[in-house]
C-alpha cells in the first residue's frame, strides 16, 4: 500500500486473486453439497396443530406432505421408494405432495 492508504494496483490485483480463489471454494462446496448430501437428505417433522373452529370428526386426523420430489433427475425409482417407505412409517390418513414432483416436461418411467 502506498502511504496514503491507497490500494496499488499490484495490492488490488492481490486481493482480486484471493476473492476468487474464495469464490471458488464456495461454488466447489456449495456444489458438492447439493451433489453428495442433500439428495439423501429425507426430513421428517411432526406437527400437532389444535384449531377450535375444526369438527370433531377431524379430531386426530393424520396428514402426510411430500414436496420437491423432483423424479427424473437425481431422484430415481429406489429413492422415490425411500420417500414412499418414511410416508407409510408414520401412518398417516391422508397424503398431499406439493411442490415440484417432477423436473422438467418430458419423464422417462425406467429412470
Amino acid at each position: 500500500m502506498t502511504r496514503k492508504g491507497k490500494l496499488s494496483r499490484r495490492d488490488f490485483l492481490k486481493l482480486m486473486k484471493i476473492g476468487m480463489f474464495d469464490l471458488l471454494l464456495l461454488a466447489m462446496g456449495v456444489t458438492g453439497w447439493g451433489y453428495l448430501f442433500e439428495p439423501g437428505w429425507v426430513k421428517v417433522d411432526s406437527v400437532n396443530l389444535k384449531l377450535k373452529r375444526l369438527h370433531k370428526v377431524f379430531s386426530g386426523l393424520r396428514i402426510a406432505q411430500i414436496s420437491d420430489i423432483h423424479m427424473g433427475g437425481w431422484m430415481n425409482a429406489d429413492r422415490l421408494q425411500h420417500v414412499v417407505d418414511k410416508v407409510i412409517d408414520q401412518k398417516p390418513d391422508l397424503l398431499v405432495i406439493t411442490g415440484d414432483f417432477l423436473i422438467g416436461r418430458n419423464f422417462d418411467k425406467d429412470s
